[in-house]
């Protein structure tokens, strides 16, 4: 399937098809939840798009920098929630694109 990723990753973004997973960490030692890695994944017309089949695109854009963004945010929120109901949370890792280091200003 052939897709005109930029102008479906900004259909997708503004309407949140981009979703978090949670691939959780366990400690080896005692299997207690110690963590939690947030994977991304894009559901876009009823099917779900690989990463591979996207990222390597918005790496070539540039794009992956605002993908990566939202990811952090909506992980934020979802860890704010959880606090707000009295969850206890864990660590989670986020990744972000070395993209991110051709586009700093120090």
């Amino acid at each position: 399937m052939e897709l005109h990723f930029g102008e479906q990753f900004k259909y997708g973004i503004e309407h949140e098809e981009f979703k978090v997973y949670y691939q959780p960490k366990v400690s080896l030692h005692d299997y207690r939840l110690i963590g939690a890695e947030a994977l991304c994944r894009w559901f876009h017309n009823g099917i779900i798009i690989p990463p591979d089949s996207f990222i390597p695109y918005l790496e070539q854009t540039g794009d992956i920098c605002r993908l990566d963004f939202y990811m952090l945010e909506h992980v934020c929120r979802d860890l704010q929630k959880w606090l707000s109901e009295g969850l206890r949370c864990v660590k989670v890792s986020v990744n972000l694109s070395r993209r991110h280091e051709l586009t700093m200003s120090f």
